[in-house]
């Protein structure tokens, strides 16, 4: 952006600021319902690709949020806006999971597609879309589908060391997606605290945790069954999500905990 007005940089500075918060606040509305969409119509035994189809989710989105479910779930996901006069999806792959190969087994059903092995995406005609969901389903069972059974993990840190600072350095490496996944980190016994499942037969985790003086709320998905073990000491390894996405840098207890997994410190369970 190139403005030698002050004045009027400063107001296109701050309007880009409250678009850029916009589209945060939508996509993590759109990854909190595409979590519930999964967990409505799959429980826990999710398949081994997953495609959201809704008129909830934008196609501007789109990609955004199946980057998010590949790194929650590990699974590679199509995100279809069904919003149009035709069907727009965002198709984002993990492991060796080859997109085109897909795509080229259902191509008589999509208007047309491209992209590559890792990203892609295609168009469909609205009174197709269940059929193809099966049809995709079908196809990614001949192709071959590698689910992340290691975690890279970034950094070891403790709570102590979570500064203003740090999180400033944080949002510098946003956006994320496909080639730039969120920073994981891992923190080692941290006691769980407040812990209930939630959601549909109490698949998801909602606790805090806390190490020394400092306490971190947390969610984590698919893993409601740890709740049972209120008051222990976890290793865990997480990333952050922020409660509130209309702020681009907020406090630190704006953020909370996304835990991808947990282990019990003294068993390793």
């Amino acid at each position: 952006m190139d403005c030698d007005d002050p004045v009027r940089a400063d107001a296109l500075a701050k309007s880009l600021e409250r678009l850029n918060d916009d589209r945060r606040s939508a996509t993590e509305a759109a990854v909190e319902f595409s979590r519930r969409y999964l967990t409505a119509m799959y429980g826990e035994e999710l398949p081994p690709l997953l495609i959201i189809a809704s008129d909830e989710i934008h196609a501007g989105i789109a990609g955004i949020c199946a980057s998010r479910l590949v790194e929650q779930y590990g699974r590679p996901a199509i995100v279809i806006d069904m919003s149009g006069e035709e069907a727009r999806a965002s198709c984002r792959s993990v492991g060796d999971f080859d997109l085109v190969e897909l795509l080229n087994k259902v191509s008589s059903h999509l208007i047309k597609f491209g992209g590559h092995r890792a990203a892609a995406g295609f168009s469909a005609e609205l009174s197709n879309v269940a059929e193809l969901q099966s049809l995709l389903l079908s196809a990614a069972a001949q192709v071959s589908v590698s689910r992340q059974d290691h975690i890279h993990i970034d950094m070891d840190i403790n709570f102590e060391e979570m500064t203003d600072r740090m999180f400033q350095y944080l949002d510098l490496l946003e956006p994320h997606g496909v080639g730039n996944p969120r920073p994981v980190f891992v923190t080692s016994e941290a006691t769980m605290t407040g812990a209930r499942s939630m959601g549909q037969n109490g698949a998801h985790l909602r606790a805090s945790f806390v190490q020394g003086t400092e306490t971190w709320d947390a969610v984590g998905w698919n893993i409601g069954e740890y709740s049972r073990y209120n008051g222990r000491k976890f290793d865990l390894v997480y990333s952050f999500r922020r409660t509130d996405p209309r702020f681009r840098r907020t406090a630190l207890r704006l953020r909370e905990l996304d835990v991808i997994a947990l282990r019990l410190s003294d068993t390793g369970i």
